[in-house]
Parts: structure tokens; sequence; C-alpha cells
């Protein structure tokens, strides 16, 4: 990333600061007991109650003073009992310790089996949390489940692959979209996931495990240039279903390894070109076409949720690459994004005229951008965080 002078730099420790101080305060107010007295962190003061991994992670990865070190280690314990003995990690577990398999409600599930990315969400939370100091118990049983939920996980051409005859869930912030073919966001999160396992789980899985998820996490890093279109000017959601320029995840696919300049260049062309469109209020669209994404799981309005709606979790996904290529656009969006989100009750997201959701002090919608900031004051890559 091009260095920051003196000025910017402040400019950004006072974003942080005032994002901060917002996390903080709606982490208290989500706080809730679940079984057997547990702290249960939960994503939002409404609508969502169970622990997602992505979003009860990355609020303590940009600030570990949410819950203390036994807290943690007790959510890992309850955690574990939940989950080491199932077949495939889940997608989320409720505050009772019932494991849910699938995106969406009860009734209406968004999928028909394991979102491809949450191996690699499970494993972030290992990782960190041992990082932290924190051990992981049972270490030998999340091994297990790692490995199953992974080896659960189709690939080919080196790259994350949903069937377009049978398509499912990739990743769980697309979760109504029908993405298919080969999978963009969820190949950059797995590869991740895979080269966190290989460290984490050395010793507690055979090497030729180790290998194989040594040669998936590289298959993807050699391979994700063929979801690059460049009538796009980016990357594509999917191959075959939603083969649309993805917001959020150009956002992430900006850092993957051996993507040249010229790439770069169009996805942040892109964001300039569309900015009208993209972002509102400091708030950013996953998709540039107005009228949604080409193919859902379910009927969503264009123009709210993820088939158009604004979201300030998606300002994190783009903001160091901007800050990278863009920085006015950077900063104007930080302007907007900090005059709004506490209007806007920090909302999950909202419409173009500003209408809220129903989930209010969402925590990602914090977390996300507060990586960022962090990604860019350490200077480091954005993808290394996830």
């Amino acid at each position: 990333m091009n260095p920051l002078t003196t000025a910017e730099t402040e400019i950004l420790s006072g974003f942080e600061k005032q994002l901060t101080g917002h996390l903080l305060d709606c982490a208290g107010a989500n706080r809730v007991k679940g079984h057997g007295g547990l702290t249960i962190l939960k994503p939002s003061a409404t609508v969502y109650s169970g622990i997602w991994p992505d979003d009860f992670l990355f609020p303590q990865i940009v600030c570990r003073d949410i819950l203390t070190k036994d807290e943690l280690h007790d959510t890992l314990v309850f955690l574990t009992d939940s989950i080491t003995e199932l077949e495939c990690v889940p997608d989320r577990v409720e505050p009772d310790g019932l494991p849910v398999m699938q995106p969406g409600w009860y009734d209406s599930p968004h999928s028909y089996r394991m979102p491809m990315h949450l191996p690699a969400a499970w494993m972030r939370l290992l990782s960190y949390a041992e990082e932290w100091g924190v051990e992981i118990p049972h270490k030998d049983r999340w091994a297990r489940i790692i490995t199953k939920s992974f080896d659960y996980v189709p690939f080919s051409c080196g790259l994350a692959y949903i069937d377009p005859q049978r398509p499912y869930v990739g990743f769980g912030f697309f979760d109504p979209n029908r993405i298919s073919g080969f999978e963009l966001m969820s190949s950059m999160i797995l590869y991740k996931g895979l080269i966190r396992a290989s460290k984490t789980f050395a010793g507690f899985v055979d090497d030729k495990t180790i290998q194989r998820w040594n040669e998936l996490a590289s298959g993807v890093e050699k391979n994700i240039t063929r979801l690059y279109v460049p009538e796009l000017k980016g990357f594509a959601a999917g191959s075959v279903g939603c083969r649309q320029f993805s917001v959020w995840a150009n956002g992430l696919a900006y850092w993957m390894p051996g993507i040249d300049d010229g790439i770069k260049k169009g996805i942040i062309q892109n964001y300039e070109d569309n900015a009208d469109v993209l972002f509102r209020y400091g708030f950013t669209r996953q998709i540039i076409e107005e009228t949604g994404w080409n193919s859902l799981y379910k009927d969503i309005p264009v123009g709210h949720y993820t088939n158009g709606g604004y979201w300030s979790t998606g300002t994190g996904f783009v903001l160091p690459a901007l800050m990278d290529g863009k920085r006015p656009l950077a900063f104007r969006l930080l302007d907007d994004l900090a005059d709004n989100l506490e209007r806007f009750g920090f909302t999950e997201w909202t419409d173009r005229d500003g209408n809220n959701s129903g989930a209010m002090k969402f925590l990602m919608g914090m977390a996300i951008p507060l990586l960022a900031l962090k990604g860019i004051r350490e200077q480091r890559n954005f993808l290394d965080y996830f």
C-alpha cells in the first residue's frame, strides 16, 4: 500500500477512535447470557442471536476488550460441545448450544448443504484464539471436524466449485445469491483457512492432510484469475451463476498474491466510475447493476438486503483497495460513514432512501471498516486478517 502522510495518519486515527467507541458501546448492548450462564456476544441487538464465526470473531480482532480471555475460553468450550461431533461445521450455534447447519431461519434455509466458506471461518476463530493465548479445548476433536469439513468442499481447477445444476451457498454474507461455477469469495476465504489449518493442526493431522491443504491453497493462488473477466474490469462472483462484478470480493481479490497492476487499476476504475451507484451514506452495495443479482435463492426486492442494499460491512471490504488506488474516494467514504453510522442506529443495511433494516447495532458493520483501518495503519495486506 502507498504510505500515508502524517496528516492522513491523524485523520484515520480519528476515524478509528470513533468507530472503536461505537463498537464497544454496541457490543456491550449485545451481550446476553446463554447456556450455563455463558456470555454470548450476539451479532446485533435485534434479529440475530447466536454465534456465527465471522460475526463473533471480527469485532474481537479489532477490539480485544470486548470479551475477556476467560470469556473467550468459555465460549470455545461451549462451541466444542456443540460442534465437534457433527459431520461438518454449522452455520451458527444458538445460545442454548443448538447447532444450525444452514443459513436462513429454521423453516426456510437458503441452502441444502454446508456453505463453502464455513470451514475457513471456524478455523479462523480457532487460530486467532490460540494466537491470543487461549487454549483450544479438545484440539484433536477440532482437527477431525475441520478436516471433515474441508473434505466436504468441492474444488475444481484449483478453485472452490459450486455445481451450476445444483447450486448452494458459498460465502455466508452472499447467502441469498445463487452464485455457481468457480466461486470467488469462498475460494479466497478458503485459501486463508487452509493455510491457517496447516499451521494450527500440525501434529494433530497426518502429513498427507497438511500436504493436501497446502496444495489446495496453492491451487487457489495459481487459478484465481480464471474468474477475471476483462469486460467486467475485475473478478466475477461466479463463473456461471452471478457472473457479475462482485464489489466486496474484488476488494479482497485486489490483495491476492500475483494480481498484476493492470487488474488492480481496473478494479479501482470500476469503483470510481460507478461510485454514485455503489456508495451511499458511506455504505456499499454488493453489485454494480441497479437491476440486482441475476440469480437468487430467495425473492429479495431490488435495492434491499444483498440485492442492492447498502452495507457498512461492504465499505470495509473495499476501503483498503481504495486507500491504495483512489485515496480521495476512500476518505470521502469514511467521512460519509462517520456521519451516518450512529444516525442509522448501526443498521445492518439500508436502502437508497435511508430506510433501515431490522438488525440494529450490527457489529460487523463497524468491525470490517475497523479491520480495514487497522490494515491501512499497519500497512498490511488486507487478506492477511482473513
